[in-house]
């Protein structure tokens, strides 16, 4: 484990307000009476050391594209958030073999010109979007995603399952945050 304690939590609420045209019923001039409001759909959840799947590691990617795609080599220069070396002394990245993903967080800032690609590499790639999808996913301007895999059935990190390109327009920004169990 890299860090003393990794705690995710996770909570997603949904709200939805429609307000109606004036002719539908009840006929009112005021907005607030045709307005109809659907709420309290949602997932409260928090992830720890008393639970499975049990939070472990975080790599955050806070990358500029370049003229060509990065490459993330999740056994070698995952940029882990309290990452150690073998000794147990601070370091820049860890080995995250034997470990899966629980958890995406991305996002893109709206001055991006087009769509940043996250996607496993054509070879060694580690499917974060389950096994059979190597398109990976699109990712457009001003946009915020998250995805959570409780008992994730995705791969652990292996020699065959360890590399994530990112993809996009050169100099546009993606911040990435993955949280592994």
């Amino acid at each position: 484990m890299s860090a003393v304690s990794v705690t995710l939590s996770v909570f997603m609420r949904n709200v939805l307000s429609l307000v109606l045209p004036a002719g539908y019923s009840p006929a009112s001039a005021q907005a607030a009476h045709r307005t109809l409001t659907i709420s309290d759909y949602g997932l409260e959840t928090q992830y720890s050391s008393s639970n499975t799947p049990e939070p472990v590691a975080v790599v955050v990617e806070d990358l500029t594209i370049g003229a060509s795609a990065t490459t993330v080599d999740l056994t070698s220069d995952a940029s882990v958030i309290g990452a150690v070396d073998g000794n147990g002394d601070p370091a820049a990245s860890e080995d995250l073999t034997g470990k899966k993903l629980m958890a995406i967080i991305v996002e893109t800032p709206s001055t991006n010109a087009g769509d940043v690609t996250i996607k496993p590499a054509a070879s060694n790639g580690y499917a974060l979007f389950g096994g059979t999808n190597t398109q990976g996913v699109e990712f457009p301007p001003d946009c915020h995603a998250s995805i959570i895999y409780a008992d994730s059935s995705l791969p652990a990190v292996a020699a065959g399952a360890k590399d994530i390109v990112f993809d996009g327009t050169e100099d546009d920004v993606v911040n990435c945050i993955l949280v592994f169990e």
